[in-house]
Formats: structure tokens, C-alpha cells, sequence
């Protein structure tokens, strides 16, 4: 998957960087969720950083193997959630 941009409101606002999201990505534990944009294919990957940081990041596939980073966070509760009972029930 390649990275063609990043929101980088969203990455200064949550205190995340890019090497954070590659972490994430790199990642063996990770989750993917679908997300309310109808209009668009989109979902949200949560996963570690390697200093078990737990992240939320919102993925925009453009083309076929392209994705923007459109939202980067700490994890939220309700993500949260959904991660533990994905892999406590994997």
C-alpha cells in the first residue's frame, strides 16, 4: 500500500507522526473497521506503534494500492472497544 498524502491537521493536532503511522502499518496486531463514508471507501486500521502506543487512522483508498491518511489519533473509546473485542474474540 502506498501513501499519497497525509492530513496533516489531524497528525499535528494528536501529537502523531508519520513514522508512528508506518509503525501501525507494520504492524502484526492490527484491526480494520468500515466507516460511515457512504460516498467514498474508507475504514479505520487501529493498531500499535512500537512503543504501544495504541492508534486510530483513518485510511482513504484513492486508487488501486493508494491510500491518503485522513485522521490520526490515540485511539478513541468506542475504536478502542471494537479492537479488544476483535482480537479477544479472534
Amino acid at each position: 500500500m502506498q501513501i499519497i498524502g497525509y492530513n496533516w491537521d489531524s497528525l499535528n493536532k494528536h501529537g502523531v507522526t508519520v513514522e508512528m503511522i508506518d509503525e501501525v502499518l507494520q504492524g502484526s496486531m492490527v484491526s480494520y473497521f468500515s466507516t460511515d463514508e457512504a460516498d467514498e471507501s474508507c475504514e479505520m486500521m487501529v493498531g500499535y506503534t512500537f512503543s504501544e502506543r495504541l492508534l486510530e487512522v483513518g485510511l482513504r483508498y484513492r486508487y488501486p494500492k493508494s491510500v491518503y491518511i485522513f485522521h490520526a489519533q490515540t485511539v478513541s473509546p468506542p475504536y478502542r472497544k471494537l479492537y479488544e473485542e476483535d482480537w479477544n474474540n479472534g
